[in-house]
């Protein structure tokens, strides 16, 4: 009897069974195919970071043959002439723009000479150095999108540089810098670049700033933050021109700020051009700003960091350019502001 009893329970349990595995198959299904699909994006995404930081310890991009280093001439013979801004394309809906048509729109305003040279079939942008050398490469590659900067942060470490919405980190002898889009919440990535690590003369010039800086001074001006009018006039001779109220003069190594009620220095901007540094290279050099600016998006972005009673401010070539050189510096008496 107890037999009979058992079968009939375990035979109920058995039909409650597979009524609640009917019920719940699809519910099962749809999660297991769901965790699949989650599985194998993971591995698309891993499989591409590889990628990335296969070339990029070569000194190589993602969907380009060429290195850091080579001849620019090597671009044109092989993948032939650069793309030029087109006027028509200004037209086309946002959505179906290229992702370089905001840098092709911006290279349009410089001289021939500074422009990257981009090709937006390879979905690849070179930066040229003076001596025709490949700079910087970078790339909108699509698959870009699917990268959060926290996965980036999980496979790469802790980031050298950090920024609200840009990222830098060391492979081997080269930099990755990724740039995101963002809502907030999401950091997608939206194109990268690989660049050379920071030469010791880069470094050494942007510690020597620093270092005269901390003193009220900058390089190659033979005056400091608090000097008087007078001192400069006896130190520097007569300015080449000055504002209307005679309080900026302006000497060719570089403009000098004076207070109009004590008379005294309160901002030197020399005049030299400091083509060895970069974004990069400050912000790796001397750490994270005291503020950072950046209005436009084809701005370039303009840092400051603070010693003592002095403000230092760094200025940037206005360009597309994902790693702008530095065209100036000014210092500055923070009590004076």
């Amino acid at each position: 009897m107890n037999y009979i009893k058992s079968n009939k329970l375990f035979i109920g349990l058995l039909i409650a069974a597979v009524v609640a595995l009917g019920f719940f198959a699809p519910t099962i299904y749809n999660y297991t195919k769901h965790s699949l699909k989650v599985h194998k994006i993971e591995s698309e995404k891993k499989a591409f970071l590889i990628e990335i930081e296969k070339q990029a310890k070569e000194g190589k991009m993602i969907n380009s043959p060429f290195k850091l280093g080579e001849s620019s001439a090597l671009i044109r013979k092989n993948w032939g002439k650069s793309d030029m801004f087109k006027e028509e394309d200004m037209n086309k809906e946002p959505t179906k723009m290229h992702p370089f048509f905001m840098d092709l729109f911006s290279d349009g305003l410089i001289p021939m000479k500074y422009r990257s040279r981009i090709y937006s079939k390879h979905d690849t942008k070179f930066e040229i150095t003076h001596e025709n050398k490949i700079k910087s490469i970078t790339s909108v590659d699509k698959r870009l999108d699917k990268l959060k900067r926290n996965e980036l942060t999980k496979y790469f470490g802790k980031p050298s540089i950090e920024g609200k919405d840009y990222v830098v980190y060391r492979v081997g002898d080269y930099q990755l810098l990724f740039n995101f889009w963002h809502d907030e919440e999401f950091f997608n990535t939206t194109r990268y670049t690989i660049l050379r690590k920071d030469s010791k003369k880069q470094i050494a010039e942007i510690k020597e700033i620093a270092q005269l800086a901390k003193k009220g001074k900058v390089p190659d001006v033979p005056i400091s933050i608090g000097e008087t009018k007078n001192g400069v006039y006896k130190i520097m001779g007569e300015p080449e021109d000055t504002n209307i109220p005679g309080l900026t003069l302006r000497y060719k190594k570089a403009s000098i700020e004076v207070d109009e009620k004590t008379k005294k220095v309160i901002d030197i901007s020399p005049n030299a051009q400091f083509y060895q540094a970069s974004f990069v290279t400050v912000k790796n050099t001397l750490g994270e700003p005291y503020k950072e600016e950046q209005k436009q998006k084809v701005t370039s972005p303009v840092i400051s960091y603070r010693f003592g009673k002095y403000e230092l401010t760094f200025f940037f070539f206005t360009e597309s350019s994902s790693n702008p050189e530095l065209s100036g510096i000014m210092l500055s008496e923070i009590e004076s502001q």
